[in-house]
């Protein structure tokens, strides 16, 4: 399935089970200092600024795609159109699902219907 973009259109791929599991790592990671710095400890709220989960996910999910010289070069609406589309790919959702996540909001008849 291709994945249009700003500039060019990318061929989803579906992540490989060793780097799901980082980015679920990543999650539970994230989800352990959330509830320290609930505590309100200056150092644990400071770490979880630090650690940055969206740019991690990101990262993690693009390298997967060795087609994409930069990354950086992206656009972040194509960044998150593409991270989100790989990951909801790789859940398994249906290809309608999956196509909804780029197709236009604005009015239904861009969208395609979820079966």
């Amino acid at each position: 399935m291709k994945c249009p973009l700003s500039n060019q259109e990318v061929v989803l791929k579906s992540l490989p089970r060793k780097k799901w599991k980082e980015l679920r790592n990543l999650r539970q990671e994230f989800t352990v200092l959330s509830l320290k710095a609930d505590k309100g400890a200056d150092e644990d709220v400071e770490a979880l600024r630090d650690f940055d989960l969206e740019t991690k996910r990101e990262d993690l999910i693009l390298s997967i795609y060795s087609d994409i010289k930069d990354p950086d070069d992206l656009t972040q609406r194509d960044v998150v159109i593409l991270c989100n589309a790989t990951e909801t790919y790789t859940a398994g959702a249906s290809e309608a699902s999956v196509k909804n996540l780029w197709m236009s909001g604005a009015d239904n008849s861009d969208q395609t219907p979820s079966k």
